[in-house]
Parts: structure tokens; sequence; C-alpha cells
């Protein structure tokens, strides 16, 4: 049977897929020709299409010499890095946990809970932490720490404070949903390997080390590649709204810098420059750490 035989057997499930196929091509692939406006002087009057080019070609590139770039893209590696670090391995460690436990209605309601954060947002969470770590002498923190003769404390003031406090808001708000992937693959895994594993003695630390890691390694490696660029964005929404005028410096972010210097002085073609620059470094990255995954483990994305 022929492609095109093929296609007019099947044309009606096809038919179906056409609006999800026009909805990537509109909303996916159209707008990469706006790629183009960081290669023009953008002028608002005559719109992103027929605006000239920049002369030279990559003026809109300049932030490159910037210090100040450099500045935020450090403090963006090292918050992204040390959220990486910390968040990444959170949901498999959980997963495990509740694998074990033997109560279904006990490891449902863990389960629920842990869950809930990630349907809460940014904006919500960061109003609820203030409240809890807040200023005032009767936020609950301080009420603690008056409990135990401490002073008052301004934690969410202190920058020695603001990374551990990025890290902890973002392991509660996603360790919960990120295990669900991780529970479902541990469903695959043959439970006959497990009835083998008692019958050589293998008590349930040996088990979870020698039958449940091996078997998600697929779905760890695969994950691992995909947040692999991430790297490079340490999120605006979470920093955004933890961030106060004492943190900033440290809370600086490329997000708030291209936010400021992009859109806000309304130079949108800096603004696409620093996000193609982005695109191809996330890109190379992706490639990269897929390459060493399937050389490593075995397994990738492609």
């Amino acid at each position: 049977m022929g492609a095109l035989q093929y296609v007019w057997r099947y044309r009606w499930l096809y038919a179906l897929a056409l609006p999800a196929v026009a909805a990537v091509i509109v909303f996916n692939y159209l707008p990469i020709y706006g790629i183009t406006l960081a290669f023009r002087d953008f002028d608002a009057a005559l719109g992103p299409f027929r605006s000239p080019w920049s002369k030279p070609l990559f003026y809109n590139f300049w932030f490159l010499q910037d210090s100040e770039f450099w500045y935020v893209l450090r403090n963006t590696v090292r918050i992204s890095v040390v959220k990486f670090v910390f968040s990444w391995p959170a949901p498999i460690v959980l997963a495990l946990l509740l694998n074990e436990v033997r109560r279904p209605g006990f490891k449902r309601v863990v389960q629920t809970i842990s869950y809930l954060p990630h349907f809460i947002s940014w904006v919500i969470l960061a109003g609820i932490t203030y409240r809890v770590l807040g200023f005032e002498a009767d936020s609950p923190i301080n009420l603690v720490r008056g409990l135990f003769g401490q002073p008052p404390a301004a934690l969410m003031g202190e920058v020695s404070f603001f990374l551990p406090l990025v890290v902890i808001t973002a392991i509660f708000k996603e360790v919960g949903w990120g295990t669900i992937i991780y529970l479902a693959a541990m469903s695959t895994i043959n439970p006959e390997l497990y009835e083998q594993g008692e019958i050589d003695g293998a008590g349930r630390l040996r088990q979870a080390w020698n039958i449940t890691l091996p078997g998600l390694t697929p779905i760890i490696a695969i994950l691992l590649v995909l947040q692999i660029p991430a790297i490079l964005q340490a999120g605006l929404d979470q920093i955004y709204n933890l961030a106060n005028d004492l943190t900033r410096r440290v809370a600086y972010i490329t997000d708030i810098y291209v936010i400021r210097i992009g859109l806000m002085q309304g130079r949108y073609s800096f603004a696409t420059a620093v996000g193609l620059i982005y695109s191809v470094v996330g890109l190379a990255l992706t490639l990269i750490a897929n390459r060493v995954s399937k050389g490593s483990v075995g397994h990738g994305i492609f």
C-alpha cells in the first residue's frame, strides 16, 4: 500500500488531527519568523516585518559585551544549578518512599497532599511565604523564635537566605507533581523481580537500589536530558515574586534583565536577540546531554 493510499484509507483519522496540526503550525512554527527581529532595527510604526535590517547586522547582540549581562547570567546559572542539584532527585526519593508504603489509604493521602502545591500559583505561594517568614513581629517564624528567647528576624530580607528559600519553595511546590511519572514507571517493573530478590535475601533497601532504580533508569535519563536546558532559566515567576528590594541584587536574573532593558524600554530587538542566544545554547545543551545520556546509560530522547 502506497503512502497516498494509506492516507486516503485513514483520511478521517487524519482529519481529526488537522485542528491540532494547524494549532502547532500557527503557534509554534509561524512565530519562528519573528527571530529575524534580532537582526532588525525595530520601528513600531513599520512593524516587525518591515523594519529595516540592523547595520551592522549583529548590532542587537551588543549585550554579550555588557558586564551587567554576565553578572545576571552568573546569578541565573548559580540559582539554576543549586535548584537542579536539590530539586531533581527530590521526586525520585519521594516516589521510592511512596512505593514502599503498604497502606493504600495513607499512600493516597500523602500523594494528594504532595500534589496540591503544584496547583498554587507562585503569586499566592510567595504571599504565604512572606506571611510565614515575614518581617513582622507576629509572623509565625518570629513567634516561634520568641518562644526560644530569640529576637525577631527578617529572613525574607537576608541575602544569604534567598537561595535556600528558592530551593525549599521549589521542592515544596513541585516534588509531589514530579513523582507521578516515576510512580507510573515503577508500576511497569516486573513483580517477579522483587519476588526473586526476596528469595535471594535482599531487603527493602537492597531491592529499591538493585531493582527499582535500574527500572527507572530510562525515564530518569529522559527527564534529565529535558531539564538540562532549564539551567539557563532560574524561574521568572518564582524569583520575581520572592524577591524584594533587599534581595534584588542576588535575585537579578536574565529574565528580569530582558524585561527591564528589552521590554520596559521598548527595545524588542534586543529582547529577541537575548532569546535567540538562549535558544541556541539550550539546543546545544540538549544535544550534548542526550549524547552523554545515550553513551552512558543507553537511553535518550532521540
